[in-house]
């Protein structure tokens, strides 16, 4: 008796799993019970078609900047090669500024936004100390 109980609980514990598994793996279902769509970048496989214009403004003092980098969504996206950087990024995209291999603290803040644009930096400017610094989240529409 209780084998039959037990056998017929892990049956409907087995397909419980498998259910969770297709739902999660469902974007809508997905973002009810996550708050992954928030903390994640864009999603490779997610095909977004509006793109945001965003100026990346770097303000340093005496000295000349040599490895700085400029990442969206965690990829290499372009060095300042002059003071202003304008960056094509697309919706749901994280702008980070890489500073690790420069010793000087510099300040980074982004300057001007596309109208279709909207930005949801943490800060208006931040200042990169040797490290990887989070700058700000575009949303574009």
């Amino acid at each position: 008796m209780i084998w039959k109980i037990s056998l017929t609980l892990i049956i409907l514990y087995i397909f419980a799993i498998i259910a969770i598994q297709f739902g999660l793996a469902t974007t809508t279902v997905r973002e009810v019970f996550t708050p992954m769509v928030r903390l994640e970048g864009i999603s490779n496989a997610t095909v977004i078609d509006n793109i945001g214009i965003v100026e990346v403004e770097l303000s340093v003092g005496d000295f000349e900047p040599n490895n700085l980098r400029i990442l969206v969504n965690g990829q290499f996206a372009g060095t300042f090669n002059e003071p202003n950087v304008w960056l094509a990024v697309r919706n749901n995209s994280l702008i980070e500024i890489d500073g690790t291999n420069e010793m000087n603290p510099f300040h980074v803040s982004v300057s001007n936004i596309s109208d279709n644009a909207m930005d949801v930096s943490r800060e208006l400017e931040v200042i990169v100390n040797g490290g990887i610094v989070i700058l700000g989240k575009i949303y574009a529409y």
